[in-house]
Formats: structure tokens, sequence, C-alpha cells
């Protein structure tokens, strides 16, 4: 993304989507953020778990409690991994970059924004790399300060494992 395409883009955001459109933006990210954190954090832990209970023929939602359980994550482990992450702007974009490749979430932009970015010639996976880089400090606070980290890890093992299938 160019510089003027940037420009463009950012008095578009400020004059033509609504603050609750925004947040929505930024909630997908953070959920974005999220699944893509928790399989860098554990996903061969839960890989390797959730193997395991197929071949036992386990009901999933046995292996969603005993990912739970056996998995276990402090705020400093993630505020370390975030830190080695986001601590230089190749490691940032290479992040970013996964995050959208990976397709572990489908994100949506708001109609408007999409087809302005379309007539600036921005893809919307350029768009939320640059976005992801962009707020990476909020990222990384929002994980290490607001963030109650058992809970999370609790809700997003279920959440990767029941779309495992």
């Amino acid at each position: 993304m160019t510089e003027l395409q940037a420009s463009k883009i950012s008095e578009f955001l400020e004059k033509k989507i609504s603050e609750e459109e925004m947040d929505l933006v930024f909630e997908d990210l953070v959920s974005m953020i999220s699944l893509y954190l928790a399989t860098t954090l554990f996903g061969l832990d839960i890989n390797r778990l959730y193997m395991e209970g197929i071949e036992n023929n386990t009901p999933i939602e046995d292996i969603i409690k005993q990912a739970q359980h056996e998995i276990l994550l402090s705020k400093s482990e993630i505020s370390e991994h975030l830190q080695i992450i986001f601590e230089d702007e190749e490691r940032s974009e290479m992040f970013a970059t996964g995050c959208v490749e990976s397709g572990v979430y489908d994100f949506e932009l708001p109609n408007s924004l999409q087809k302005f970015l379309d007539e600036q010639q921005v893809s919307k996976d350029d768009y939320i790399v640059e976005m992801i880089i962009s707020f990476q400090s909020e990222f990384y606070d929002f994980f290490t300060t607001e963030v109650n980290v058992e809970e999370w890890k609790d809700e997003i093992i279920e959440q990767i494992l029941l779309n495992w299938e």
C-alpha cells in the first residue's frame, strides 16, 4: 500500500465510516489475532489432543475439557510472545500476514469500506495486514492488560476445537 493510498483510506475512515462500523472492524481484528495467536502459542498441543481424542473415539466436548485442563498459559507467556512478534517491523509483518493467510478467521469489512478499497486498488488482505501492524501496540496492551488469560485460553480452545472438525 502506498503512502497516498494509506492517506486516502485514513481520510475515508474518518469521514465515511461510523464509529459502530469501526468498532466491528476492530472486534474482527481482535478475533482474528486471537485465533492466530492461539495457534502460534498452543496449536500443536490442541492438534495432538484432538488427534488422540479422535483415535480413542472421545467426544469433542471431552477433548475440549482435556485441552482446557492440560494447556497452561500465563499472562507473562502471552506478553513475551507478543514482544517477540512485535519487536521489529519484519516480524510484525510476518505475524500480520500469517493472521490473514492462515484463514483461521473470515474477516468481513463494511461494504462501503470494501468498495473504497477496491477503488483504491488495495486488497482486503493488504489492508488488514496494515491495520494489524498499525495498531500492534493497542493489540499488545489489550492482550497483556485487559484479557483474563484463563478465560481467553478456555474460550479460544473451545472455539478452535468446535470448528476443527
